[in-house]
């Protein structure tokens, strides 16, 4: 069994540790996730385990390769028991490394699912030793400074979402030099981005992970099986130029925060970039109506 069936892979962990079953045995596990969202694991168990139904839930507890601590939870949906049992499991959530307790100088980066875009603020970067140069966003959001920036293979990942209606991390959404008791606040601000972006382009876009480095070591992961969609190319806001993009988050964001419980904003972008889709125009004139 090859959790490559699944989808691409944009994360995996190898390890070993512990995973809870109907009693807890040792195993070897891969870990991954894709580029859809989705978090798979795949157990290998090296003594006899009884046969247990498929469905059950899952705990598992161990070590990666370099020894990070990871954590995982979810359901059984393939078995093999024999010699070597292995399981694979899928689920919402995994958490690899720790956070420390107290710290004021953190990045965290989290990764955007089908966001096209060109930005206006050049920046530098290195890709294998060699110096970079691309554009990137930069908003300032309830006084954090985010900076949206493109991944390193941008053009390979756009062309492959564009052209088989696909999912992938297209972006990344930066934060520097923030404290640990600042992340639940982040990611607040990151869903409500997130929901702006998707009503700019007019289809699902989201975070799936987000990484957390202390003077640029990685110390921490949470990856989250969020709610994602293919790509689409109705767009209310182009990518060119990329100044447009900058000054509809600038001027809605606010606005937004304040009246998106009461209006239940999230439901309606998300039923409205749904009818959006291409090959839904009837659902989307349906929205039209009502809302004029």
């Amino acid at each position: 069994m090859s959790l490559n069936y699944y989808g691409k892979i944009i994360r995996q962990y190898i390890g070993s540790g512990k995973i809870t079953l109907d009693s807890e045995y040792n195993t070897e596990f891969e870990l991954v996730q894709i580029s859809s969202g989705g978090i798979y694991v795949l157990c290998k168990i090296y003594q006899f385990t009884p046969s247990f139904k498929l469905g059950c839930q899952i705990k598992l507890f161990g070590k990666t390769s370099d020894d990070n601590e990871i954590q995982f939870e979810g359901t059984s949906i393939n078995t093999n028991i024999g010699e070597v049992t292995t399981v694979i499991a899928y689920g919402n959530y995994a958490y690899v490394g720790s956070l420390p307790k107290k710290n004021n100088d953190l990045s965290i980066i989290f990764g955007l699912t089908n966001l096209t875009m060109l930005g206006t603020a050049p920046y530098e970067y290195n890709e294998q030793g060699r110096k970079r140069f691309s554009l990137q966003h930069h908003f300032n959001l309830e006084g954090f400074d985010v900076f949206i920036r493109q991944v390193p293979d941008y053009e390979e990942v756009y062309n492959h979402i564009k052209c088989s209606r696909a999912i992938d991390v297209s972006c990344i959404a930066v934060f520097q030099n923030v404290s640990i008791e600042n992340i639940d606040d982040i990611k607040r601000i990151m869903n409500n981005l997130c929901f702006l972006l998707t009503l700019a382009k007019g289809c699902n876009i989201n975070w799936i992970y987000y990484d957390v480095f202390f003077n640029g070591s990685f110390i921490y992961s949470q990856h989250k099986n969020r709610i994602t969609k293919p790509f689409g190319t109705l767009q209310l806001i182009s990518k060119n130029p990329g100044k447009d993009l900058e000054c509809f988050i600038n001027k809605t964001y606010n606005r937004f925060i304040e009246i998106k419980e009461s209006l239940e904003l999230e439901k309606a972008i998300a039923a409205y970039t749904d009818a959006k889709m291409e090959g839904d125009h009837l659902a989307f004139r349906k929205l039209e109506g009502v809302r004029s």
